[in-house]
């Protein structure tokens, strides 16, 4: 696996490879809500950068070394300096889904994190989303508790966020 920042050249890739897994994506993505142009993935990169830029945002994509195939991404965005902290954000396409791929980005994720100086890494997981749980899990992150009718859904629903959450104290090396 390699992990890449989102660059305009693998726009028409991306845009193909998350619209024909939008079924999948679809309960937990909230920009999966309807099929993705190129034009607008191209302004989702270009969006992103800009956030780096301003060091409000860090995300980076998935691709198989072996296939050169796009497998998914994960994030670190909502960056509170004065604690530290912030929130990780990861999704996979099916067809990466089950191998420990996600695991391992998201484990060079939180040491990232941690390394520019953050105390605490959170990630916000949907309650019904137990995939993500597990997740947040495996990365030796503690559920916190819950926040009731938190956010909305993609049908515009209330629901509940499960937070998880690890802190420099608590961190797992990338080996471990």
């Amino acid at each position: 696996m390699c992990l890449r920042w989102p660059e305009p050249d693998t726009v028409a890739v991306r845009t193909q490879a998350i619209n024909a897994a939008l079924p999948f994506l679809n309960p937990w993505v909230w920009w999966t809500e309807q099929p993705l142009s190129e034009a607008r993935v191209l302004e989702r990169t270009l969006d992103a950068r800009k956030e780096f830029e301003q060091g409000h945002f860090q995300i980076w994509h998935l691709w198989s070394l072996e296939t050169g195939a796009f497998l998914g991404g994960i994030d670190l965005h909502s960056w509170d300096l004065d604690v530290p902290r912030c929130q990780l954000g990861y999704w996979a396409l099916p067809d990466s889904a089950g191998q420990g791929l996600l695991t391992e980005a998201c484990r060079w994720a939180v040491d990232w994190a941690f390394a520019q100086g953050v105390a605490r890494v959170e990630a916000f997981c949907d309650s019904r989303n137990h995939a993500s749980h597990r997740m947040a899990q495996r990365l030796g992150m503690q559920r916190e508790g819950i926040l009731h009718a938190y956010t909305r859904d993609m049908h515009d629903e209330l629901e509940d966020e499960v937070v998880f959450a690890i802190t420099r104290a608590g961190q797992r090396t990338s080996a471990g």
